[in-house]
């Protein structure tokens, strides 16, 4: 089963971006979406109930007001899942940044978006 710390961790990082205020990059960004926070919330809690280790989960708040949580996928990849407003689009990259493999699922397909990630070879 997956490190609870690592669940913990990301839980406690996505709370914080409830704080963020419109411009909170001082570059005009969006304020983050209570919807949205509450997909990624959703999709780290069943993430925790599935047989699948993870290394440290990164969050991040992105200047359309949507977040982002990534975590390396064997040595080379890395697994990235944007969450928007009523869906989540996932992609996968390389080391150089290039898109290797790419698919948009709804929020509540947390098995079906971790079978795309590790099935990719």
């Amino acid at each position: 089963m997956i490190n609870q710390e690592t669940i913990i961790t990301a839980l406690s990082q996505l709370c914080k971006l409830g704080g963020f205020d419109p411009n909170w990059d001082h570059c005009g960004a969006a304020a983050i979406c209570p919807i949205i926070i509450e997909s990624a919330h959703n999709f780290l809690i069943d993430l925790s109930k599935l047989p699948f280790k993870l290394p440290l989960i990164i969050v991040e708040p992105i200047a359309d007001g949507s977040i982002r949580l990534g975590w390396k996928v064997g040595k080379k990849r890395l697994a990235e899942v944007n969450f928007m407003k009523d869906y989540l689009m996932w992609v996968m990259v390389d080391r150089s940044q290039t898109v290797t493999a790419a698919n948009e699922f709804r929020t509540n397909q947390t098995k079906e978006i971790i079978g795309f990630i590790y099935d990719e070879k």
